[in-house]
């Protein structure tokens, strides 16, 4: 497939590129993929600006169906559900600036090569946000594979141990499970806690996470 279709996007504007390891913490040397994520603060965006063509699709993942969307080969959502109308509905209210089309067949091919965890893949991510919204998600992607931490700790990652609410707030809009892996969050007590997309998923993925990486 042409993938150049998606390629014109934000030629104007400054991404920040940051390159994350999520490494195992029993085989440190061993890496499961590895993120590549450029983001924009949102407020940057000129509403007049030329439409963003974001393209989307359903499909199945190790850990149930999922909504992916992506922008210029970038993967700008990732959302577990059950219901379609949903998950399109949030994606529209997400990315109200753009243009959506739906393309299955390219999502596919995208969803194939992010969960080969075999060949430890590049995950190509994009995010707009709040600035404080963006540096809770680095830190997010930072906590190490197969780990959990407090949102206290995040906190204290973020650099304002006293923000825990709203560091809280920003790992509930999270946009791309998974790999922005706000299911490392738990509750100080221990408790797992709620997740966006369901409890039993985030046990689910907590138990992977632990299985790959003894």
């Amino acid at each position: 497939m042409n993938l150049s279709y998606f390629s014109s996007f934000y030629s104007s504007i400054l991404q920040i590129k940051i390159i994350f390891l999520q490494k195992t913490q029993s085989h440190p040397m061993k890496t499961m993929y590895k993120i590549d994520m450029c983001s924009q603060n949102k407020a940057h965006i000129a509403k007049n600006e030329t439409l963003t063509t974001v393209c989307y699709g359903f499909t199945h993942s190790p850990f149930g169906d999922c909504l992916i969307a992506a922008v210029s080969n970038r993967i700008c959502m990732l959302y577990f559900t059950k219901d379609k109308n949903i998950a399109l509905s949030d994606l529209k209210k997400k990315w109200e600036h753009a243009e959506i089309k739906e393309n299955t067949s390219f999502i596919k091919e995208i969803s194939k090569n992010i969960f080969s965890f075999t060949h430890s893949p590049t995950i190509p991510i994009y995010v707009e946000g709040t600035d404080f919204q963006i540096n809770v998600w680095k830190c997010l992607i930072d906590v190490p594979f197969g780990s959990l931490i407090s949102y206290e700790e995040l906190a204290e990652k973020v650099g304002n141990k006293k923000a825990v609410r709203a560091v809280a707030t920003a790992v509930a809009n999270n946009p791309i499970a998974f790999f922005i892996p706000c299911h490392r969050i738990v509750r100080k007590s221990g408790e797992t806690g709620n997740y966006r997309w369901g409890k039993e998923l985030k046990i689910q993925l907590i138990a992977w996470e632990k299985e790959k990486s003894s």
